[in-house]
């Protein structure tokens, strides 16, 4: 009967002295955002809300949520980072696997690093010291939200975003302290190694950060990232003069250059693959290659390269097979199973029984691995006509003409099966000539058509063919 009390009794504290979501305050450290919960916010001093936090874990010292709320009013309004350290750190000590406190120790340190740049700039100094002091700074808080991210659930995003903001405000940072004449000149000078590294780590997490948005409009907290982080490149022309000039210089990482080269690329069209010219996609593709025969386990690297040759004529799928396998062999990618399963089906559809196959199990592993994602049923890519890899088709590519390419067909192609089983009308599967199987919905047929179970069962069809993390899906299904 205690138990049961003392466990009603700590939820109806946590509900009045601390935020039940965290995620609430996505990186926030505005006054305009409400930082604490409504009674610790109508306590007018921050005395007096200090108090009550102290309180909370003098009375409740095992209670980690209490340590963490503390540590947050230590750091962000008080200010007082060895205070907020010691009580998050309490706070990781008590339950080290919530992901919520090493955001919040990352958040005290970004608080910290950023007022001693804004220090800095103000002065208009930065001292060797001080410098080291920022990227040591900057790297711890970068570690903690690492750790915050490899403990978050898949939909979480606040361990992305608070860190690419963190690494925005540093990049700009050193263009204002170094005072060059312009943005690309600061990226292309011999002080912005540390920089150009930040930028690297920044446009990584974004991707990362975009891929769980797949198939969706990017979120507001999105969407401002990857518009900072393409305002720091400034004069792209420039740019990639400069980083061109850096290739083949003994003293320079190359396989970042070059990453960074095939990034001002498609930045520059606003990071749309798909609006790259021919030269630019064989440029990215050269730089790419490049890095993957000094690495074959550069995943971002492998990533970029894919993305250039799919879009390549007549690009050799084996070729690309093999250096995804790469990938999904070094790391536990979802994406690089994700498109090794769209590669084999390509290769299945061709008429290989061996790729049949192969697509099968990876189509498994896919949707396994797909289960805590909350988009893992959008149609990402879909099927095309013509030959090779650019029978891959982004769904960007469809947007506002779905209904003209399921009637007319100019970018998507019909393929034939029949239906094998149906559920229900919201669940059956259309079994391909190669024996693969895609799901589709047997009650949302092209043009009204509906599919029932017994009567349709073994039924010819034609279809249009998507890929989603979940496994094929058949669209706009209707009668051979």
């Amino acid at each position: 009967m205690n138990r049961v009390a003392s466990d009603e009794l700590m939820d109806i504290l946590s509900r009045v002295f601390i935020l039940r979501e965290y995620a609430e305050l996505l990186g926030s450290e505005s006054s305009f955002v409400q930082q604490y919960a409504p009674l610790i916010e109508d306590i007018p001093s921050s005395e007096g809300k200090l108090l009550v936090l102290k309180k909370l874990v003098e009375t409740f010292p095992n209670e980690p949520h209490y340590w963490g709320h503390l540590g947050r009013f230590y750091g962000i309004e008080r200010r007082q980072d060895k205070e907020a350290l010691a009580a998050i750190d309490r706070a990781i000590e008590l339950d080290g696997k919530n992901n919520v406190f090493y955001h919040i120790k990352g958040m005290t340190l970004r608080r910290q690093v950023l007022d001693i740049m804004e220090d800095c700039k103000s002065q208009g100094e930065l001292s060797s010291e001080k410098l080291e002091y920022i990227k040591r700074l900057v790297e711890e808080a970068g570690e903690q939200f690492e750790r915050s991210r490899a403990l978050a659930r898949p939909e979480e995003k606040h361990g992305y975003v608070s860190h690419i903001q963190l690494l925005i405000r540093a990049v700009d940072f050193g263009f204002v302290m170094f005072k060059n004449t312009s943005r690309a000149a600061f990226l292309v000078s011999p002080q912005s190694t540390w920089y150009r590294d930040l930028l690297e780590t920044a446009e990584s997490l974004l991707e990362d950060l975009k891929r769980k948005q797949e198939g969706w409009e990017l979120d507001l907290y999105t969407n401002r990232c990857q518009m900072d982080l393409s305002e720091l490149y400034g004069d792209y022309a420039r740019l990639l003069e400069g980083w061109n000039n850096l290739l083949g210089r003994k003293d320079v990482y190359q396989p970042l250059v070059r990453r960074q080269i095939a990034r001002a690329y498609l930045i520059r069209k606003n990071r749309s693959w798909d609006d790259l010219t021919p030269h630019e996609l064989d440029r990215i593709e050269e730089l790419m290659g490049q890095n993957i025969e000094e690495d074959v386990t550069d995943y971002r690297s492998i990533r970029m390269w894919f993305q250039a040759v799919r879009r390549i004529e007549m690009y050799s799928i084996e070729t690309a097979i093999e250096r995804l396998s790469y990938w999904k062999a070094n790391y536990e990618s979802i994406d690089a199973t994700f498109y090794l399963y769209i590669l084999y089906t390509l290769q299945a559809i061709d008429g290989s029984v061996l790729a049949s196959s192969r697509a099968s199990d990876l189509i498994n592993e896919c949707s396994k691995m797909a289960r805590p994602l909350a988009n893992r049923h959008n149609s990402i890519e879909w099927f095309g006509k013509g030959s090779g890899m650019k029978r891959i088709l982004h769904y960007k590519q469809l947007l506002d003409v779905w209904e003209e390419e399921f009637e007319k067909g100019k970018e998507l192609a019909l393929l034939d099966g029949r239906i094998s089983r149906i559920f229900g009308p919201e669940a059956g599967e259309i079994e391909l000539s190669s024996g693969l199987r895609a799901f589709f919905v047997p009650g949302r047929g092209y043009k009204g058509r509906t599919y029932v179970r017994s009567l349709d069962e073994n039924k010819p069809v034609k279809f249009c063919l998507a890929f989603s993390y979940d496994g094929l899906v058949a669209w706009a299904v209707r009668d051979a």
